[in-house]
């Protein structure tokens, strides 16, 4: 990990057990390494890391991270060639505006075991009038869950076949049963 200061802040696995990601607690680094070589891939992101996750392919890696007043998701390519895997620049993935023009924090994220969707915990509520995504269609998903708060949002996962880019499409909120709201875990 090198001689950084504030200990760790999370690791996680890559499916295949070839790469796995470290965040140091008082950095702005996603650091990949890859196991085979224990090659590391450094990259930078605007804000403080909270979570990352390998995709179930092994094909991409996000990483959430806020600066003070908004979240990001990152987005890093991962290409395997033997003997070792090549990372790819990252670029931001879109999720969600708030009517000020900023994505909220993000506290969590995880791909479902399929890659096809995405569930995002947001550190605090969005607000009953905040609007859906520019994608969000009239009478959607997102449309009919405006008027109540929520935290977790479920996302579609899109691939561009052409750039291999991924793309976030919100399809609603994800809600414990009715009676639990509210109580302690």
């Amino acid at each position: 990990l090198g001689a950084s200061a504030g200990g760790v802040r999370f690791v996680r696995w890559a499916s295949a057990g070839n790469m796995v990601a470290v965040c140091l607690s008082n950095a702005r680094l996603l650091c990949l390494y890859e196991t085979l070589t224990w090659t590391r891939h450094a990259h930078r992101t605007e804000g403080t890391l909270h979570d990352a996750s390998f995709s179930p392919n092994g094909r991409y890696i996000l990483g959430a991270a806020n600066t003070r007043s908004s979240g990001s998701v990152w987005c890093y390519p991962l290409q395997a060639r033997a003997p070792a895997t090549r990372v790819s620049r990252g670029y931001k993935v879109q999720l969600w505006k708030t009517a000020s023009g900023t994505s909220p924090p993000i506290r969590a994220l995880a791909w479902s075991p399929t890659g096809e969707r995405l569930a995002v915990v947001f550190a605090t509520p969005l607000p009953p009038d905040d609007s859906p995504p520019a994608d969000a269609t009239e009478g959607s998903a997102a449309e009919a869950c405006l008027g109540e708060r929520a935290s977790v949002a479920l996302f579609l996962t899109e691939c561009n076949s052409q750039t291999a880019n991924i793309r976030a499409v919100f399809r609603g909120w994800i809600r414990p049963p009715p009676g639990v709201a509210g109580k302690a875990a």
